[in-house]
């Protein structure tokens, strides 16, 4: 499932964090020969080998069950693709050409995490294996080969972004990053770049927000100083891996009380979401989510419209060279080479 056929609110119930991604794994090993599970801010997708006799749509069903959500409306939502048409798609994921903002290259490291995790979960085997090599490899000619990630816009400066262009400038404001892993990380980093001057970092791990704090001279405040944090600030970045809201309308409300009517922008980079939707009709507040972000994207996206044909090609050429090493393979083992089914259910994009 992908933004662009999946609403957010079907996302996030299909959204697999990092720390539920072992367990994932577990419950769909039994059911494949060979698995991998790849979820981003934007996309969950299970790529897997199966045995020539495998129901269709099992890898519905997987995610239905995971999200507790009607296996029907997964069916309707997902996209399946198999063979040259699911390799295809795996070396353009990681080429950011399927991505919100064309060309970003976060991806890579997203892919190489999930490879790992498959890795150590004994989920993969040889051909999942080669195809993620051969996806990083593709991914790598593209931004080397291609201008498609040159100057990258990643969906961490697209935020800082929307909020300078709320703003006017940022040098002025109070800002708070609720989260200090990777996405925390990046916002930090745009927003010093942005003039941000007055940021403060707060996390369930101090240290942690010590550690993105000192790279973006600002103030790390434990998660237990929230409430004193966004007394007095102007925007919010929520960054966090909870699975569930961490801004509640109940405890928000309460603490807008002492605000004196100021404004709060909400930027809500969570998958699943870290800000209740319901936040957005307290008064003075705005919530700006991954979807709204899409128009932003959808911006820069014409600037870099002309390097995709040469990216494409380097995908085409990429793709038979990995399904020119399967039907060796296969062939050489003495089996048949279209007795295994290589297929992932994701969104029907661009």
């Amino acid at each position: 499932v992908h933004y662009t056929n999946a609403p957010l609110s079907v996302r996030e119930r299909l959204a697999v964090s990092g720390h539920d991604l072992n367990r994932a794994l577990q419950s769909l090993k039994p059911r494949v020969r060979e698995g991998l599970i790849l979820s981003t801010c934007n996309r969950t997708e299970v790529y897997a080998v199966l045995g020539p006799n495998a129901p269709a749509h099992l890898l519905h069903d997987f995610l239905a069950e995971w999200g507790g959500l009607p296996g029907a409306q997964v069916r309707d939502l997902a996209h399946q693709r198999e063979d040259r048409d699911a390799v295809s798609h795996a070396l353009r994921v990681a080429s950011g050409l399927d991505s919100m903002v064309l060309g970003e290259d976060q991806i890579q490291a997203q892919v190489k995490r999930s490879l790992a995790v498959a890795r150590e979960n004994r989920a993969l085997g040889p051909a999942l294996e080669r195809l993620g090599a051969a996806a990083l490899t593709c991914g790598k000619r593209v931004r080397t080969l291609t201008k498609l990630g040159r100057h990258s816009v990643s969906l961490e400066s697209l935020a800082v972004r929307a909020a300078t262009h709320r703003f006017g400038s940022l040098r002025d404001r109070d800002i708070v990053i609720l989260g200090a892993g990777d996405v925390g990380r990046l916002v930090a980093r745009h927003l010093r770049h942005a003039g941000a001057l007055r940021i403060t970092v707060t996390s369930r791990s101090l240290d942690r927000a010590g550690d993105v704090a000192r790279a973006a001279d600002a103030v790390a405040r434990p998660l237990a100083e929230l409430a004193d944090a966004l007394t007095t600030a102007d925007v919010v970045f929520c960054c966090t891996s909870a699975p569930h809201p961490v801004l509640t309308t109940d405890w928000l409300a309460h603490r807008l009380a002492m605000r004196a009517g100021a404004p709060l922008l909400c930027m809500d980079l969570g998958m699943p979401r870290d800000v209740d939707p319901a936040v957005a009709t307290l008064p003075g507040v705005e919530v700006v989510t991954l979807d709204a972000l899409a128009d932003v994207a959808a911006a820069h996206r014409a600037d870099r419209l002309a390097e995709v044909p040469a990216a494409e090609k380097i995908v085409a050429g990429e793709t038979a060279r990995y399904l020119d090493w399967l039907t060796s393979r296969t062939v050489g083992n003495g089996r048949n080479a279209a007795g295994d089914r290589y297929t992932m259910p994701t969104a029907p994009n661009d």
